[in-house]
């Protein structure tokens, strides 16, 4: 019964992307040409940015992790840099017009790059697989939550050129079935944001993030040994904290 209203459910999905796309009828390079988000350095190499704007794909949860650790990391590097920030894209067109916009920015751009930091499978497979196999763009996936969405998003990484993974035994466990392409990385902290400002401290500890998992329990341990921690993030009694409070 429950994969029945699946099916139904997606199939339903479908019909309002067809819908999505048929609203706006400007042609796809038209679109692309409007839509994306495009930062030209002379003689630079090129990188086709793929990741979501807003936290969690929600507009009204502010902006994502991506956005700032990743996006705006590679907007202050020496790059030519195209955003093609596919959950707004998503929800203004559809995921077949997505596809498509996609497609056709490779073959406008001729991007050396392309990375993507996955979030949700939005993008039809064969868009990731003609570029990636018939196309001279190099294509990167960076896969976060890797220790336990191994399995579910592997249709997707196993289409891309490089698979950059923090997990050390998902990228064993890849390495063992045969996968080459894979390197084990850390996240680390966009420093063209995040910078000493001297300003005076107001919070012995902080930890960001949404409050889910383990994590209540180790903010609760931190505290029960004497340790003042500021938390915020949504779940938190503080909720989402602006950039100047945290």
């Amino acid at each position: 019964m429950s994969s029945v209203l699946d099916r139904a459910v997606h199939k339903g999905f479908r019909v309002l992307d067809r819908i999505h796309g048929q609203i706006d009828d400007r042609s796809v390079e038209v679109l692309v040409d409007e839509e994306l988000e495009k930062h030209f350095k002379n003689k630079m190499e090129t990188i086709l940015y793929v990741g979501i704007r807003y936290d969690y794909a929600k507009k009204n949860w502010g902006l994502s992790y991506e956005h700032y650790q990743f996006y705006d990391t590679l907007l202050n590097m020496d790059y030519s840099l195209i955003y093609f920030d596919y959950d707004r894209i998503k929800q203004r067109f559809g995921v077949t017009k997505l596809s498509q916009m996609l497609r056709e920015a490779v073959y406008l751009y001729h991007p050396d790059v392309l990375f993507y930091f996955h979030f949700h499978d939005w993008v039809e497979h064969y868009v990731w697989k003609e570029i990636s196999d018939e196309l001279p763009t190099k294509t990167v996936v960076m896969l976060a939550d890797d220790q336990w969405r191994y399995d579910e998003t592997k249709p997707v990484w196993k289409l891309f050129n490089l698979i950059v993974t923090a997990d050390s035994k998902g990228f064993e466990k890849r390495r063992k079935e045969g996968f080459a392409n894979v390197f084990l990385t850390q996240f680390g902290c966009n420093h063209f944001l995040y910078k000493n400002l001297n300003l005076a401290r107001t919070h012995d500890v902080s930890f960001v993030g949404r409050c889910y998992g383990e994590r209540k329990n180790f903010v609760d341990a931190i505290k029960r040994h004497g340790i003042n921690i500021s938390t915020f993030g949504l779940g938190w009694g503080n909720g989402r904290g602006s950039h100047k409070q945290i």
